[in-house]
């Protein structure tokens, strides 16, 4: 018996060092979901002032970017060249652009530091903000910490608003919604009479791998239900690293994969006169 608890004790041990993070990540889900879903925010002034309110406009999506990763091959020079490349073409040029999660490999401050230098140098380039939705790998290291401190807009659960459509950021990072999020995503589409798109890390649906789809099973039927008569267009997500477009009739699920890996990201168009949302993959 000693001997077993002993070897369970080293195995974990092995495991906490390998991937970087700690015994929370290993025995459970975040503790602090609901405290960090209390209520969401809605953007608004400076936050959004350089999406159009009115008229058709194009965003971009990348997603398990993963700075501090130690073999990733790095697109952030690939990504800042494209866009670059489109800044005089209005059928490409973006809005703004959104990161579906694991912005960082450990939520370690200095990877959080890398991401926001990322992000600085989008507007530099482009003169616009992203976008972030908080990913698992972010909560490593008490990495929440450092992303409501350093990840603009200082949240993981957000929505704002154009004409015609509302965007809704909401945070799958621990796996699951928490009934605080929840709650509040039912109450803020029971009063949003607007098309939706939600962004989320987590897929709602995967090809049978447990870890990488929301694990609750009864939440995520509830949402799928919610979302169904909702007015969602799409729902956005990441973490598996894989692409994956599933049409559930009512709206589409676009799993994506990771920029880092594939060196691929989303050119999203959003049609306000039609009420279409269409895309391309952009690969360089």
């Amino acid at each position: 018996m000693k001997k077993s608890v002993f070897a369970l004790l080293i195995f974990t041990c092995l495991i906490c060092s390998n991937c970087s993070f700690g015994l929370n990540e290993i025995f459970g889900h975040d503790e602090n979901l609901n405290s960090r879903c209390s209520s969401i925010k809605h953007l608004s002034g400076e936050e959004v002032d350089k999406i159009p309110s009115t008229g058709n406009f194009n965003f971009v999506i990348f997603t398990d970017i993963h700075f501090g990763h130690p073999s990733f091959q790095r697109r952030e020079t690939d990504f800042l060249n494209w866009l670059d490349s489109v800044q005089s073409n209005p059928d490409k040029k973006p809005a703004f652009c959104v990161s579906l999660g694991d912005n960082t490999d450990s939520g370690k401050p200095e990877e959080y530091d890398q991401y926001v230098a990322f992000t600085n140098q989008i507007k530099v380039h482009a003169g616009i903000k992203t976008y972030s939705v908080a990913g698992n790998h972010d909560l490593y290291n008490s990495g929440w910490k450092y992303y409501k401190e350093k990840v603009f807009p200082y949240t993981s659960f957000y929505k704002f608003s154009t004409e015609e459509f509302s965007f809704y950021f909401i945070d799958s990072a621990s796996g699951s919604l928490g009934l605080n999020q929840y709650n509040s995503l039912c109450d803020e589409f029971s009063k949003d009479s607007k098309n939706k798109l939600l962004f989320s890390h987590f897929p709602l649906t995967t090809e049978g791998d447990f870890y990488f789809r929301m694990q609750n099973l009864t939440e995520r039927n509830r949402l799928l239900a919610l979302m169904s008569v909702s007015r969602v267009k799409n729902f956005f997500s990441g973490h598996t690293h894989m692409t994956r477009f599933t049409d559930f009739g009512a709206f589409e699920d676009t799993n994506f994969s990771s920029i880092s890996k594939s060196g691929k990201w989303l050119l999203v168009h959003v049609n306000q006169t039609e009420k279409k949302v269409t895309y391309e993959v952009i690969q360089k």
